[in-house]
C-alpha cells in the first residue's frame, strides 16, 4: 500500500498514548506500543495499515535499537558478576530454549521453527530488568548484579542462534562442506569484529579528534557509519544485520570516545530509536498478532507460554544451585529472569517475515511478551519479600566504597569515618579543599560533580554510597540525580539546608532521594567551628534502643552533637540513612563544647535552659491546665497570687484563642511590674481544649503549650520568644517528636536543637 503521513502519523502518536499508559500503570512502554497495534491495527479495529514505509522505518529503528542495547552493555561489569551470572544465564536460557524447542516440535513445528522460539523465549530483557530492580530498589543487591548480567548474555546468545539459523535456512545442512564454509564465516565474522572493535575504533577515535570532529553531530555520524559497516559484515557472513549493529554498540562505548561523549551519543541514540523508530517496529509487530491461535492451536500457545515462563526460572535455579547459591535465591532470580518484551519480539518478527515460523507461533511469542510483562514485577516482588523475611537477600559484592561531593571540614571529617572500613573518595572544585582531603589521607578529585567523566573516575559505577556535602543546593541536588539516573549509585544523601529542603525534596522525589539537613546549625556553622577547633570528632555508644534524633536531642541537651556515621550490625554508613540506634551501635560525629554552645546561645536558648518543662498527662479544660502551672509561674514572678494568674490566662484566651498552629498554642499575659518574664512549657499527649468565645464548634486541642508571663517592659523579649517558638513549631516532624519525646530532657532537647534563626543581640 502506499505510504501516507497521517498513518505514521497515527501510528507515532498511538505508540506514544500506548507507551505512557503503559507507563502509567507501571510497565513497559514496549507493552503498550505492542498492544496499540494490536487494537488500531488488522487484529481488531483496522484503523492503522501496513504500509511498506512504515516497515522500512520499522526496520531502521530494530537497527538503531540494536545499536543502543549494545552501547548499554558494560563488558567489565559484566566480568565482575563472574561465574554466577554465566550459569544463572545459561541454567535460564537452556531451560526456557530446551522446553520450548520441543512444546514447538510437538505440536507439528520443524526444526529451525522450534529454534528460533526456543532462541526467542529464552532471552531476558534487559530494559524490563532493569525497571523492575530500580522499582524495587534491588540496585544494590546480588541478584540485580547476577540480573542484568545474565540477560546481557541470554540476549546475546540468542542473537546468535537467531542468525545462525537465518543463515542456515538457505544452506544445505546435508552438505558437510556447506556447513564448514558457515561455521567459518561465522568465525570469521566475530574475529574480525573483535580485532576491529579492540584495535581499530581505538585509533580512529584518536584519528578522530586530531581532525576536529569533535562535537555531537560528527561523532553521531561516525558511529552510524561504523555500524552499519559492522551490520553490512554480518550480512556478507551470512548472518543479520542486527547482529552487527549490536556488537558495533558494544565496542563503540567508553574504548572509543570516552564516557562522557559516550554516555551524551547512547542517549542520542536512545532518543532517536525508543522515542521515534522502534515503537513503529513494536506497532506494526502488533499488526501481524492473530487471535485465531486461540482457537486453531490453544494447546499449543498454553503450552509455549508455560514452558517459557517455568523453564526459565527453574532451569536458572538448578543452575544457580550449582554455582553453590541457595535455591531460594535462584528461584527469585529466574523468577526476575523472566522479563521479556524487546529483543524476543526482534527475533520473532523477523523469523516469521522470513518464513521462519508460522503466524500461530508468533503470536504465542507476543502473548508470551505481554504475559511475563504483566506477571513478572508481581511475583518477582513477592519472590524478593520471600528473601526478605528468611534474611537471604544477600546484598552486592562488587559495590563498595563512598563519593563524598565537597571537601570542606565537616565532609573531611565524615570521610575520616566512613575511610575506616572502606575507600572513599573527595571531589571538590576548590583545590585546597582537595589538598585538605590528601593530607587526612583520603583520595580527592579536583573538579565538578555534575561532569559525568568526574564521577566516572572518581569510580562511581562501582560505589555503594554518594553523599553531597556543599552549600550549593543546586549542586547537591543534581549531582544525585546525575548519580542515580546514570550510574545507579544505591544508597545517596543529598545535603539541603533548611530553607531549601522543601524545594529540593520535590526535585528528587521521584527519585527516591533521601534530602537531609544537619538539625540546628547549617554545614557552614559546622565547617566554621571546625577551622577554628572549636569542634572536635567524637563518638557515641548506645546504651539502649532508641531512634537517632532522640539520641541527637538528648546531646543537645549537655552540648550540640551533629552525628555523620553510625556503625551497626550493617557496617559503617552515613548517618542520615539512619532512622535508630541498637545497644552497641557507635554513632560518630561532631561535638561542641558547653562553653562554646554557651557563647552561641540567644536569650531564648538561655531562657530555654532555664524554662519549667511540666508534662501535663491530665488534658481536659484550658482552665485546668491554667490552674496547674499558674502555681509555679506565681512563684517564679513572684507578687502575684495563682488564682489571680489564672484568671488573667483564662481571660487573654477568651478574647482570641491563642492557638497558633495544628496543636500548639501559645497563651500570654502581661502583668505589674518592671523586668520580668517567665516561660513554661506544656506537653499534653492527651490535649488541651483551647476554645475561644464564638469558636465553641471549632477544635483547638493544643498538646504543646508555650505559656508567658511578663511585664510591659519586657513586650521585646515577649516578641522574640513568640517568634522563635513559631519557628521551632514549623518543622513538620515537631509535632510526633513532640508526643514521643521520653522525658523531660527530652522536650528540652527538641527544643533547643530546633532550627531557627538566632539573635545575638542582647538589647531588648
Amino acid at each position: 500500500m502506499e505510504f501516507t503521513y497521517v498513518n505514521l502519523l497515527l501510528v507515532l502518536a498511538l505508540a506514544w498514548t500506548g507507551g505512557a499508559l503503559a507507563n502509567r500503570a507501571g510497565f513497559p512502554a514496549i507493552v503498550g506500543e505492542l498492544v496499540a497495534g494490536i487494537v488500531f491495527g488488522p487484529p481488531l479495529l483496522g484503523i492503522l495499515e501496513p504500509q511498506v514505509g512504515i516497515q522500512v522505518l520499522a526496520e531502521v529503528g530494530v537497527f538503531l535499537m540494536m545499536l543502543y542495547i549494545g552501547m548499554e552493555i558494560n563488558v567489565k561489569e559484566m566480568r565482575r558478576s563472574g561465574l554466577a551470572a554465566v550459569l544463572a544465564a545459561a541454567g535460564g536460557f537452556a531451560g526456557a530454549f530446551g522446553l520450548v524447542y520441543l512444546a514447538v516440535l510437538n505440536f507439528g513445528g520443524n526444526n529451525p521453527a522450534a529454534i528460533v522460539a526456543g532462541a526467542a523465549a529464552g532471552v531476558t530483557s534487559l530494559a524490563v530488568g532493569s525497571r523492575l530492580l530500580v522499582d524495587l530498589r534491588l540496585m544494590n543487591t546480588r541478584i540485580a548484579t547476577v540480573l542484568t548480567s545474565g540477560a546481557l548474555i541470554c540476549d546475546t546468545v540468542a542473537l546468535v542462534i537467531f542468525t545462525a539459523v537465518m543463515n542456515a535456512a538457505g544452506s544445505d545442512l546435508g552438505d558437510t562442506a556447506e556447513i564448514a564454509i558457515m561455521a567459518s564465516k561465522i568465525v570469521g565474522f566475530f574475529a574480525v569484529s573483535w580485532l576491529v572493535g579492540v584495535l581499530v575504533l581505538p585509533r580512529l577515535a584518536a584519528a578522530v579528534q586530531r581532525l576536529g570532529f569533535d562535537d555531537r553531530t560528527g561523532h553521531f555520524t561516525i558511529i552510524l557509519i561504523v555500524a552499519l559497516c559492522y551490520a553490512e559484515l554480518a550480512e556478507l557472513a551470512g548472518l543479520h544485520s542486527i547482529l552487527g549493529a549490536f556488537l558495533a554498540g558494544i565496542f563503540l562505548g567508553e574504548r572509543f570516545l570516552g564516557f562522557r561523549q559516550s554516555h551524551e551519543l547512547r542517549e542520542l541514540v536512545h532518543d532517536l530509536s525508543m522515542g521515534f523508530l522502534a515503537p513503529i517496529f513494536f506497532v506494526q509487530a502488533g499488526f501481524d498478532v492473530d487471535f485465531g491461535v486461540f482457537q486453531a492451536a490453544p494447546e499449543m500457545l498454553a503450552t509455549i507460554i508455560t514452558a517459557a515462563l517455568l523453564g526459565k526460572a527453574l532451569g536458572t535455579m538448578f543452575f544457580y544451585v550449582l554455582g553453590q547459591r541457595g535455591w531460594r535465591e535462584g528461584l527469585a532470580l529466574g523468577v526476575g529472569m523472566n522479563g521479556r518484551g524487546a529483543l524476543d519480539l526482534v527475533i520473532a518478527q523477523l523469523a516469521k517475515d522470513a518464513g521462519l515460523i508460522s503466524k500461530d507461533i508468533f503470536s504465542a511469542l507476543v502473548f508470551l511478551a505481554l504475559i511475563s510483562t504483566v506477571v513478572v514485577p508481581v511475583a518477582l516482588k513477592a519472590s524478593i519479600e520471600w528473601l526478605r523475611r528468611r534474611g537471604q537477600l544477600v546484598e552486592a559484592e562488587t559495590r563498595s566504597g563512598a563519593i563524598i561531593v565537597g571537601a570542606g571540614p565537616t565532609a573531611i571529617e565524615m570521610g575520616k569515618f566512613l575511610a575506616e572500613n572502606q575507600p572513599v573518595m573527595m571531589i571538590d572544585s576548590n583545590t585546597e579543599h582537595c589538598e585538605r582531603a590528601i593530607d587526612a589521607g583520603l583520595g580527592a578529585i579536583n573538579g565538578n560533580a555534575l561532569d559525568e567523566s568526574v564521577l566516572q573516575e572518581a569510580g562511581a559505577g562501582h560505589v555503594r554510597t554518594l553523599v553531597t556535602l556543599t552549600e550549593n543546593p543546586q549542586i547537591n541536588v543534581y549531582a544525585s540525580q546525575l548519580a542515580r539516573e546514570v550510574f545507579m549509585i544505591p544508597d545517596i544523601f543529598a545535603y539541603v539546608s533548611g530553607a531549601d529542603l522543601k524545594q529540593a525534596s520535590r526535585l528528587v522525589e521521584s527519585l527516591e532521594i533521601p534530602v537531609f539537613n544537619l538539625g540546628a546549625y547549617e554545614l557552614r556553622e559546622w565547617d566554621r567551628w571546625l577551622r577554628r577547633g572549636n569542634a572536635t570528632p567524637s563518638r557515641i555508644v548506645a546504651d539502649a534502643t532508641s531512634s537517632l534524633d532522640d539520641m541527637v536531642e538528648e546531646s543537645y541537651v549537655h552540648g550540640p552533637y551533629q552525628p555523620l556515621a553510625v556503625h551497626n550490625r550493617y557496617g559503617l554508613s552515613p548517618a542520615f540513612g539512619v532512622m535508630s540506634v541498637k545497644d552497641g551501635d557507635v554513632v560518630y560525629g561532631l561535638a561542641l563544647p558547653e562553653d562554646e554552645r554557651q557563647r552561641m546561645a540567644d536569650d531564648v536558648d538561655r531562657l530555654l535552659d532555664t524554662a519549667e518543662i511540666i508534662d501535663y498527662d491530665q488534658g481536659g479544660a484550658a482552665e485546668d491546665c491554667f490552674h496547674h502551672v499558674a502555681g509555679p509561674l506565681a512563684d517564679r514572678i513572684g507578687g502575684i497570687d495563682a488564682r489571680e494568674l489564672t484568671r488573667l490566662l483564662l481571660e487573654r484566651e477568651k478574647m482570641d484563642s491563642t492557638v497558633v498552629a495544628h496543636g500548639v498554642a501559645l497563651p500570654h499575659v502581661l502583668v505589674d511590674g518592671e523586668n520580668v518574664f517567665e516561660l513554661v512549657v506544656v506537653r499534653s499527649r492527651t490535649g488541651v481544649d483551647m476554645p475561644s468565645e464564638g469558636d465553641d464548634n471549632e477544635d483547638h486541642l493544643a498538646h504543646a503549650l508555650f505559656i508567658s508571663v511578663g511585664t510591659r517592659d519586657m513586650r521585646s523579649r515577649h516578641l522574640k520568644t513568640l517568634s522563635a517558638v513559631a519557628q521551632i513549631v514549623k518543622d513538620e516532624s515537631f509535632e510526633q517528636r513532640w508526643m514521643d519525646a521520653p522525658d523531660i530532657d527530652s522536650l528540652r532537647g527538641i527544643l533547643r536543637g530546633a532550627r531557627r534563626k538566632r539573635y545575638h543581640d542582647t538589647r531588648f
